[in-house]
């Protein structure tokens, strides 16, 4: 029993290692793929929901900045 107990809280601990995980739909990825698309307006909305909704500071950061960017040369 105590051998079981120390592989699952190894287990437990190796998953709470791995660094900020990503938000179940990644809007950030799904924007920066179609930014090299025509779809920029799409692409300038998943940015936005990038920046309100991802667990990693930088990438909201660069979803900010990359959604102004767009919206500025969309106008």
């Amino acid at each position: 029993m105590k051998r079981r107990s120390a592989i699952i809280a190894a287990l437990l601990l190796t998953q709470c290692a791995t660094g900020p995980r990503r938000s179940p739909v990644d809007y950030f990825d799904q924007a920066d793929t179609l930014s090299t698309t025509t779809e920029m307006a799409k692409a300038r909305d998943l940015y936005r929901q990038a920046a309100s909704s991802d667990r990693d500071p930088d990438r909201r950061a660069k979803a900010i900045i990359n959604a102004a960017v767009i919206g500025l040369a969309c106008v």
